[in-house]
């Protein structure tokens, strides 16, 4: 089974849009067995809310993307499940590399006016949440 394979049997199945932006962001990494899920997922989201927060705040234009950052991150976590020995050591990680992505960068990135947080600063402290609280699993 390769990780495309692996992320098409997922239930339940996201929305169409979501499915094959998911595809085109996995690219080749896709064809990979899925063993490899956790870090194709996982680094994948990285790498894609990296572009974003670079954007210093993407717009409504790039929900879809934030979106995807989100189930990435999902679905690493529920490939990660599937090996409860490593489970805890792979939380760990991810959320030490979400909290880089999260801390990283000069003080205007993720930055609006008046001092409100950018969505995808939003959504990177939301995912260090959520890998801490896998962590405790």
């Amino acid at each position: 089974m390769t990780v495309g394979e692996w992320l098409s049997a997922r239930t339940p199945a996201p929305p169409v849009l979501l499915a094959a932006r998911l595809r085109v962001l996995l690219g080749a990494r896709s064809a990979d067995r899925s063993s490899s899920a956790y870090d194709a997922a996982l680094s994948t989201a990285e790498s894609l809310l990296t572009e974003l927060m670079a954007l210093d705040c993407a717009g409504r234009d790039r929900a879809l993307d934030l979106l995807a950052v989100d189930a990435m991150v999902t679905y690493a976590f529920e490939a990660a499940a599937e090996s409860p020995d490593t489970l805890s050591a792979r939380a760990g990680a991810a959320m030490t590399a979400i909290a880089k992505l999260a801390l990283a960068g000069p003080p205007r990135v993720g930055r609006r006016a008046r001092g409100r947080r950018c969505c995808c600063s939003g959504i990177a402290l939301g995912l260090r949440a959520r890998a801490g609280s896998s962590r405790r699993v």
